[in-house]
């Protein structure tokens, strides 16, 4: 986590543009296209995002910034390369005359897809790339659950100069579409567990700079808990399943492959 000033979220950062819903996208017939997407087929992604695009949703946002170019999510998942944000990308292109932008990539691999709430605080996406100094962003991505994926991808644009005006989805978990934190849930995280206490947490863990950089989903759910010791608890056992999970598959493809040579 850089050391460098909080970056709050903007009083009017808009809420997320859905497509349609996780459902969908994941049942009705759709979670083989959706498997097979997130393990890189561009097929299989095209298809799918054809099936959930709603055309006057995106003239309506081009309308709104056709100075801004469209930024896709571009990560890799543990069955491969996600490229479903790149295919919602080049299909909203096709509709409106939005350009698309792919030198911004994700240069670790955090495993969301299937995660809980806990391990996708803990475990932050980071970015690198070029960003276009004084551009407008409009970030896509294929789900937003916590949202915190594309509060990592705006501190990285906001950092070096750019703007994220829009963000937009296939589909949003609930309550998810209200991306940055707005002030009750700041000041009811703030009231129940010290600002300096929980900010120590989340400095600690790479997670935020500042409680304002949280998102509105993350900092619902840190509400949940009783104090930050609860937290830090719920924070600890989901980081050594991590890990055992991780080790755990690792050691099993080694395995395979020793069976191999025998």
């Amino acid at each position: 986590m850089s050391q460098e000033k909080v970056i709050p979220w903007e009083d009017d950062f808009p809420s997320g543009i859905g497509q349609t819903s996780i459902d969908f996208i994941r049942n009705h017939g759709n979670r083989e296209l959706f498997m097979q997407a997130k393990a890189g087929d561009e097929i299989a992604a095209v298809e799918l995002v054809k099936k959930c695009i709603k055309k006057d949703r995106v003239i309506d946002l081009y309308n709104q910034h056709p100075d801004a170019v469209i930024l896709p999510v571009m990560a890799k998942e543990r069955t491969g390369y996600n490229v479903l944000p790149l295919a919602y990308a080049k299909v909203m292109s096709s509709i409106s005359g939005f350009r698309v932008n792919e030198d911004i990539f994700q240069i670790n691999s955090p495993h969301h897809t299937g995660a809980c709430a806990m391990e996708r605080l803990i475990t932050r996406p980071v970015f690198d790339g070029k960003v276009q100094n004084g551009y407008n962003y409009v970030v896509l991505d294929d789900v937003v659950t916590q949202g915190g994926t594309v509060s990592s991808l705006r501190h990285f644009i906001k950092e070096h100069g750019a703007k994220v005006v829009a963000v937009s989805a296939l589909a949003f978990g609930k309550e998810s579409t209200i991306i940055a934190l707005q002030q009750e849930t700041y000041k009811n995280i703030s009231e129940k567990f010290g600002r300096d206490e929980l900010e120590g947490f989340l400095q600690e863990k790479g997670i935020a700079r500042g409680i304002e950089e949280l998102t509105n989903a993350e900092g619902k759910y840190l509400l949940k808990f009783r104090d930050v010791d609860a937290i830090r608890k719920r924070a600890y056992e989901i980081g050594i399943q991590r890990v055992l999970k991780e080790n755990g598959r690792v050691f099993k493809e080694k395995s395979i492959a020793i069976d191999r040579v025998l």
